[in-house]
């Protein structure tokens, strides 16, 4: 039994080292927190179990920065997927590298647009900011000019998935060690891949369920075209990101692909047979997923790293 458990995390490792690759994308920007020293709090109590931070720059351009990151993460979250390895790696379906690069170029040209924005109006952003701490103000709390820029970046880049032959010649049982490690991780994370997947759709299709439904009164409920947009796109990159080979799953997409073949926006607002046809059979495919979250592994908990 050991031996056919072993074969099969070697299979679905292989699996996914050839579908995948790691695909690590850090974005920095400079921190606009600091700490405020306990010396200047008065409070009745322990002043060590006491922290206050203040904001030293108020920056409506910095957070444009930080938006637009926040939101190349989510479309990010689309495509890739969960690597257990850290936050900021993930495992990427080699049929959508291209599409992602792609993402990734265009995102770092809009971002560093917006970088430059935020560097001009820095410098007249310090005097409001300083002058508006009064006694808490601190010139050293800001860099100059060229590192508050440089303080911006995105770090990508795509790395193997293979534990490193090198380390037979680095110490005996080292790469035997490793190669154990990385097994059991591989284990979880077709689990964690597989939860991914799931907790993804179900919330995808709850959603279409319910604005779906018709109010009391018989008035159908308003729905953006996003959502039968995401649910679409979810759809057809369904079998390119299912590293996990999750059958349940995929039987459960080709009945909403079936269910949605053909069908626009326009067609679910203007037609109240297509939109009670369709609700229904997402009702039948949400009661099935339903049972499948439930019974479902729950992911392991990770660690979050400590923000710089």
């Amino acid at each position: 039994a050991s031996m056919r458990r072993a074969t099969m995390v070697k299979t679905q490792t292989k699996s996914i080292a050839d579908r995948a690759v790691l695909f690590s994308v850090t974005l920095r920007g400079p921190g606009v927190r600091r700490k405020v020293s306990s010396a200047k709090v008065e409070v009745d109590a322990d002043k060590s179990l006491v922290h206050v931070s203040k904001d030293i720059l108020d920056s409506k351009e910095v957070r444009a920065v930080f938006a637009l990151g926040g939101k190349y993460k989510a479309r990010l979250a689309t495509r890739a997927l969960p690597s257990l390895i850290r936050d900021g790696i993930y495992l990427l379906p080699i049929g959508l590298v291209a599409e992602v690069d792609e993402w990734t170029a265009k995102f770092r040209a809009e971002r560093q647009k917006l970088v430059e924005i935020a560097v001009e109006a820095y410098p007249q952003q310090v005097k409001a900011a300083m002058k508006r701490l009064r006694g808490l103000a601190d010139r050293s709390d800001y860099p100059p000019v060229e590192q508050f820029r440089s303080a911006f970046c995105v770090e990508a880049m795509y790395l193997m998935l293979e534990t490193p032959s090198g380390l037979k010649d680095v110490r005996a049982g080292l790469f035997e060690r490793e190669r154990r490690k990385a097994e059991a991780m591989w284990r979880d994370t077709v689990e964690v891949i597989k939860a991914a997947l799931r907790e993804a759709f179900a919330e995808l299709v709850g959603h279409a369920v319910d604005r779906l439904q018709d109010r009391e009164g018989g008035k159908p409920k308003v729905f953006r075209d996003s959502m039968v947009e995401k649910l679409t796109d979810f759809l057809t990159t369904f079998e390119k990101r299912n590293l996990a080979d999750d059958a349940a799953l995929a039987d459960l997409v080709g009945k909403a692909k079936a269910l949605t073949k053909g069908v626009s926006p326009g067609a679910l607002r203007d037609n109240a047979r297509l939109r009670d046809r369709v609700r229904k059979g997402f009702e039948e495919v949400k009661g099935v997923l339903d049972g499948m979250l439930v019974d479902q592994p729950a992911r392991r908990m990770r660690l979050g790293e400590e923000e710089g």
